[in-house]
C-alpha cells in the first residue's frame, strides 16, 4: 500500500489506482483523437487550397515615372517625347521587350503633382545580360554612343525632373 495522507484517510488505494488508469488511458485516447485530426486537416489543406486558389493572378509590369515639366519647357519636352522617347518605346514594341506605353497628361495637377506620366507595359524582367545586349541594339538603331546619349540625358533635366518612379503588377481576375 502507498503512504501518502490521501491513502491514509481510509481512501482505497486500489479504486486510487484504477481511476488514474482510467484517466491515462481516456488521456492517451484523446491524444490519438487529436493526432489523426491535425493528420486529416494538413492532408487536406493542399486539396482545399486547389480548390479554391487566390482570386487574381499576377499579369503584366507597368513602370511609371511621374514627370514634372519646368515652366515654359512643355513644348520642348513633347517635342522630347513625339522624336525621341516614343520611337525608343516603339523599337522595343517591336522586338518584344515592351507590350505598349503610353503618356498621360495630369490635367488638373495641383501643387507639387507631375505634369504627366510615362508608362511602359511589360511581361517580365530583363535579365542584367540581356539588358546589355538590349542597350547596345538600341545605340546601333538611334546610331548613337553611350557618352551621346548620356548628354542628351543630361540635356533633359533643363526641361524636366522625374518625382517619382513606380513599378506596379497588374492583377488579372481568374
Amino acid at each position: 500500500m502507498i503512504d501518502t495522507p490521501v491513502f491514509r484517510q481510509g481512501r482505497d488505494p486500489e479504486g486510487m489506482a484504477a481511476r488514474h488508469r482510467f484517466q491515462e488511458g481516456t488521456s492517451m485516447k484523446r491524444l490519438k483523437i487529436a493526432a489523426l485530426a491535425a493528420a486529416f486537416l494538413f492532408s487536406t489543406a493542399p486539396a482545399m487550397a486547389q480548390e479554391a486558389p487566390f482570386p487574381f493572378k499576377d499579369g503584366s509590369y507597368w513602370n511609371v515615372s511621374a514627370i514634372h515639366v519646368k515652366d515654359g519647357k512643355g513644348v520642348a519636352y513633347a517635342k522630347h517625347l513625339a522624336n525621341s522617347w516614343t520611337v525608343q518605346m516603339d523599337f522595343a514594341k517591336k522586338n518584344g521587350w515592351v507590350k505598349d506605353y503610353h503618356i498621360l497628361t495630369n490635367e488638373y495637377p495641383r501643387d507639387g503633382e507631375p505634369s504627366l506620366y510615362l508608362v511602359t507595359i511589360f511581361d517580365s524582367m530583363a535579365s542584367p545580360e540581356e539588358n546589355e545586349k538590349r542597350a547596345a541594339m538600341y545605340r546601333a538603331n538611334v546610331k548613337k554612343s553611350m557618352e551621346q546619349l548620356a548628354a542628351e540625358s543630361g540635356q533633359r533635366t533643363e526641361m524636366r525632373t522625374v518625382g517619382s518612379q513606380s513599378l506596379l503588377r497588374e492583377q488579372i481576375k481568374r
